[in-house]
Formats: structure tokens, sequence, C-alpha cells
């Protein structure tokens, strides 16, 4: 079963909403929002730290921007159901944005410390 959620993100004095996708198996030592260059653009990075992520079975070129973003996790009516501070990935060519186990286990935990 493919389970999103609705996200507002705030990066500096940016805030965006977005719906990524929940448990696509990603996972991270701390919580991190991925998303495609247009994405990051939108939220006002074109780069970061170059790194490698295990992506199935190859490892891709992505940019890490630590401590970047507060995101929140958004309920059916657009209330804040929690918040969490964030790195941002920036993942080339990535289909849809995604947060990582972790994020989602702040998130439920409503643990906002990284």
């Amino acid at each position: 079963m493919v389970v999103h959620v609705k996200l507002r993100v705030k990066a500096g004095n940016t805030v965006r909403e977005y719906v990524v996708l929940a448990n696509g198996g990603a996972s991270s030592p701390e919580p991190v929002l991925v998303v495609d260059e247009n994405i990051a653009r939108e939220l006002g990075y074109l780069t970061g730290e170059a790194a490698e992520a295990l992506v199935a079975d190859a490892k891709r070129k992505v940019y890490l921007v630590r401590n970047a973003l507060e995101i929140s996790l958004l309920g059916e009516e657009g209330e804040e159901l929690s918040k969490v501070q964030a790195h941002l990935v920036i993942h080339p060519g990535l289909e849809e944005p995604l947060i990582t186990d972790i994020t989602i286990d702040y998130a439920w935990n409503n643990d906002s410390k990284l």
C-alpha cells in the first residue's frame, strides 16, 4: 500500500505545502525530506554538500543541505499535527518527494529534535 502525507515545508522565509511519499522504504539516521531539483529550487536551494545515497541496487549522487527545513505534518483540514527539523536531500531526477523512516517516526511521535 502506498501512503502519502501532506507536509508544510519551511525553508527560511519560504513556506510551501507538498504531498510526499511516506512509506517508500527510504531510511536515514536523521529526519530528511528528499526532493528533486525543481522543488529544491522552489525552496531556495540549488545545491548542497555532495553525497552518495543507496537507492535500491545502485548509488546515486545527491546533495545534502543540513538543518535546512522545518516540516509540519498536516491533518485532513490542514491543521498542524506535529513539527520536526529536517535535512534536505536534493536527488536529481527523483519522481516524487519523500520522507524517510526516521522522519516518519519523529513526526508521529512529536519529537522535533535532530
